[in-house]
């Protein structure tokens, strides 16, 4: 991905569709690149269409043109344009607020509605689940992006995608932002042996050999592709279960792991499998046992070993595709008959 692009897709992330100027651009954002030279970017978005400006020299805006209104991503297609947007920030909802409350993050569907749709503040919430929520949504946004410009996954996309999502900037050698891990990780886990829950510890890949490790995983997603509707949960699962199983950010790889694992799905025309907080242990537990039955990814090993039977996971990932599919049958439904006498 060039520079221009990423910048690009960074504004529009940040922005939308909402009018910024060159200051807050270069101040919100946080970019290195000198005034000049966004400048110059953005007269070239103008020329070509991205943006429209408003206003002459200091008070110069800027907005970002809604490719939505003509363009719509494939699994959109079989509703009726003036649903879309109604369908979309439902999706935005359901799939923000189950994703950051997996991590423990307390907002309701409602709070998360509220701070998406009108940008509020909900007293007694932390600033952090705030930015978490608001980081999970432009992380979303950036996702869209990707699947309209036919672009495949790079790992600077996977770098922007995990600064989109973290709740705070930290500055921390230990902890790089947008970068891969370098130190080890894991987490406790329970998993059932003979019967018995028992507690385990699940480490994940070493540091060292996660980039030949994701460059494995990049492939296998950008490879993939006409997944059919029986077929989406085990594309979906094999996605996730090799994320999850590197873990290869310090931070983030959850919510990463439920994003990422659904570009193909939604290049095939398919909607999204969101992982339900409903079922967050039984997400635990069956992630788990799959992570202690099949070992650290390695490079002797690969991201999937294939002996790892991922049939528990695949269908615990049918079971929470059917909430979303009924979002998208409903509003597929033939809104001619509300109007019949």
């Amino acid at each position: 991905m060039t520079d221009q692009k990423r910048i690009r897709l960074m504004l529009q992330s940040q922005f939308k569709y909402q009018e910024f100027n060159a200051k807050e651009a270069l101040n919100g954002l946080g970019l290195s690149i000198h005034p000049k030279k966004l400048n110059r970017l953005l007269n070239d978005w103008i020329k070509s269409g991205v943006i429209r400006k408003s206003g002459n020299k200091r008070y110069s805006c800027y907005a970002f043109i809604n490719k939505h209104q003509d363009v719509t991503m494939l699994f959109l297609d079989n509703i009726e344009p003036h649903k879309r947007d109604y369908v979309l920030e439902q999706l935005r909802d359901l799939w923000t607020y189950h994703s950051t409350a997996i991590e423990g993050n307390t907002f309701s569907l409602n709070d998360t509605y509220d701070v998406l749709q009108y940008g509020l503040t909900i007293s007694g919430k932390t600033l952090a689940e705030h930015q978490e929520v608001v980081g999970h949504k432009r992380a979303l946004d950036m996702l869209y992006d990707l699947i309209e410009s036919g672009l495949p996954v790079t790992k600077d996309w996977l770098f922007d995608m995990h600064k989109a999502v973290q709740a705070q900037h930290v500055i921390d050698i230990y902890k790089p932002m947008g970068d891969w891990k370098i130190e080890l990780n894991g987490t406790r886990a329970k998993v059932k042996k003979e019967g018995v829950l028992t507690s385990v510890f699940v480490e994940y890949s070493h540091p060292a050999h996660v980039d030949a490790l994701m460059n494995e995983f990049i492939d296998t997603l950008n490879q993939m592709s006409n997944i059919s509707m029986e077929s989406a949960p085990k594309a979906y699962a094999k996605l996730h279960l090799g994320f999850a199983s590197i873990h290869p950010f310090w931070d983030g790889n959850g919510r990463l792991a439920r994003l990422v694992s659904n570009i193909p799905l939604l290049k095939s025309g398919l909607p999204p499998i969101v992982i339900s907080n409903d079922f967050r242990k039984e997400y635990i537990e069956t992630l788990a046992d799959y992570q202690v039955n099949g070992g650290i990814p390695s490079l002797k090993t690969g991201v999937w070993p294939i002996e790892v039977d991922k049939t528990a996971f695949e269908v615990f990932c049918l079971k929470n595709y059917e909430p979303v599919l009924s979002i998208f049958d409903e509003a597929t439904q033939d809104s001619s008959s509300e109007f019949q006498p």
